[in-house]
């Protein structure tokens, strides 16, 4: 906690490191302030939206919350933000989301284009879509351009059905256009 927001200037590598985490510690939080701990989560959040956020002291976490991470439990609170212009970190999170079932073949060719023309520069990526006439969540998660999808399971009676996308990596796609693509996918 104390030198978080000293090693993310100082050091790129610390922020990658931050965008590819499933969870993140952030610790010696007895030696900072409220606020300056809300700051480096802020920074945090901005630059991995999916990532579990732990603040702690002595290293203590339980080790339970960080070995049992559910990929539907993380995407479905994300909502869009309002990205900061001004951002100091050249890794950003986006977040899209539609809550209309969207169509699978659209939603392939999206996702064949976006990774071909930006895979190189999203370093992580997840996803859960929900598609007309399908009973069962679809799930994805990409590394790169490394991608995997895959029918996660049947959608539960108290599941909000509700497809949402989370690319992290390099401020390279212009939000507007990507937000109304994947729109059309519908």
């Amino acid at each position: 906690g104390r030198y978080g927001e000293q090693n993310f200037n100082e050091y790129p590598i610390a922020l990658e490191q931050v965008a590819c985490a499933e969870a993140v510690v952030i610790n010696k939080i007895d030696l900072v302030g409220e606020a300056d701990a809300d700051r480096l989560r802020e920074r945090v959040r901005q630059s991995n939206a999916l990532a579990q956020i732990h603040r702690a002291s002595f290293a203590r976490v339980e080790t339970y919350s960080l070995m049992n991470i559910d990929l539907y439990d993380q995407l479905k609170h994300l909502q869009p933000a309002v990205p900061e212009k001004d951002g100091v970190d050249h890794i950003q999170s986006m977040v899209l989301t539609e809550d209309r079932p969207l169509d699978k073949d659209k939603v392939n060719l999206w996702l064949n284009a976006l990774f071909n023309q930006k895979g190189q520069k999203i370093l992580r990526s997840k996803g859960v879509f929900h598609y007309r006439d399908e009973e069962c969540r679809y799930e994805f998660q990409a590394v790169r351009k490394s991608f995997n999808s895959r029918a996660d399971h049947r959608w539960q009676p108290d599941e909000e059905r509700k497809s949402v996308v989370v690319l992290i990596g390099e401020q390279m796609w212009n939000e507007d256009q990507l937000r109304l693509s994947f729109s059309d996918c519908v």
